[in-house]
């Protein structure tokens, strides 16, 4: 792997920056929470995926490591 790069879209505009992103970076792989399904990513990030060959990935959902709570900890310790 030479380049990671975590995607947050958390709002409607981020889909299409995501998408442009995607395309400018044309990954091999893609890796998405195993909540996701081929049918639940958004349209233009799906499609920029295929469009580049991206292999698209599903991360098996593991107790106690949640993205979510991890920010929610993080913001909850406050500033250091």
């Amino acid at each position: 792997m030479s380049f990671a790069r975590p995607f947050f879209a958390t709002k409607p505009t981020a889909a299409g920056l995501q998408a442009a992103e995607i395309e400018a970076l044309r990954p091999d792989v893609y890796c998405k929470a195993g909540d996701y399904t081929l049918e639940k990513l958004d349209p233009g990030e799906r499609g920029a995926l295929q469009a580049c060959g991206a292999k698209i990935e599903f991360m098996p959902f593991l107790p106690g490591f949640s993205t979510t709570a991890l920010i929610a900890r993080i913001k909850a310790a406050g500033e250091i």
